[in-house]
């Protein structure tokens, strides 16, 4: 599937119901080129780090919003973002690559969903 493909068929499940969540998750395994479709994941558990991504350029460095929103999520969880950081990547949370703190919102959020569930 190519990113025009992917793109398209994102935006059709976009806001359908939370069984979509597979198909989003085997969507975008399969655009990273994860073998399983990424059902190896265990999303419960936060002692699993999210996929770190290469070394990042100086261009491909989180944005100052992905930051701020990472230490908002953080606090909102009580959890130390620069503790999370070098835990999970070996590095502090000024040298995450966009795609690194991108996973890093992803699971922030997965655990605050179920945060406000329980």
């Amino acid at each position: 599937m190519n990113g025009k493909q992917l793109v398209a068929e994102l935006r059709r499940l976009h806001g359908q119901s939370k069984d979509t969540t597979n198909s989003l998750a085997r969507l975008l395994a399969e655009a990273e080129g994860v073998p399983d479709g990424g059902q190896s994941e265990d999303r419960g558990d936060s002692s699993q780090p999210p996929a770190a991504g290469p070394a990042p350029q100086k261009t491909d460095l989180a944005s100052a919003a992905q930051l701020g929103y990472l230490r908002r999520l953080a606090a909102d969880l009580r959890l130390d973002l620069e503790t999370e950081c070098q835990k999970f990547y070996d590095k502090g949370s000024h040298e995450l690559s966009k795609r690194d703190a991108s996973a890093l919102i992803d699971r922030y959020n997965a655990l605050k969903r179920q945060e406000e569930a329980a």
